[in-house]
């Protein structure tokens, strides 16, 4: 248990020496034409520990005509210590709120996040900033995680459906 605490806190670190670069990329929505997102620097960590990840889309929303795009990658969460901290849009970071971090999707994009172990879901706001170096996704607040049933896990494959605004 003390290795794990020890491989987080590690992790925490390189996140936050890493996360002061920006980023900026072209994603594609389901509609075929290219946006230009922009992405800034991090506060936050992972909840847990994981050796891979990132996302990847996997195409458009299906039936849901609110769908932008749907992507698949891994999900961790924020550590307890990021209370009360503030985040990258400048918002002060709760637990208890239905919030999250994003490499490049603009702030205030809503997304259901589905965890694909148990099919639980849940809508959050993106209102922070993963590093760009992250191997995960997204980094949900602990409210959403608790939501949907991964605190256990830590880390977990989630599809994020990106609703239009």
């Amino acid at each position: 248990m003390n290795q794990l605490k020890t491989l987080l806190v590690g992790v925490f670190v390189i996140s936050l020496l890493t996360a002061c670069d920006t980023l900026l990329i072209a994603t594609r929505t389901s509609g075929g034409s290219s946006g230009t997102r922009t992405g800034g620097s991090s506060t936050t960590g992972g909840g847990s520990s994981s050796t891979s990840g990132g996302s990847s889309s996997t195409g458009s929303g299906g039936s849901s005509s609110n769908v932008a795009s749907v992507l698949n990658g891994k999900a961790s969460y924020y550590h307890d210590k990021f209370h009360g901290r503030r985040t990258a849009s400048g918002q002060t970071y709760n637990k208890y709120a239905l919030t999250a971090a994003h490499k490049t999707l603009p702030f205030n994009t809503k997304i259901e996040v589905r965890n694909l172990k148990n099919n639980r879901k849940v809508l959050v706001v993106i209102n922070d900033r993963l590093p760009r170096t992250s191997t995960r996704s997204i980094d949900l607040s602990r409210a959403a995680a608790e939501r949907i049933g991964m605190v256990r896990d830590g880390v977990v494959r989630v599809e994020m459906k990106v609703l239009r605004r």
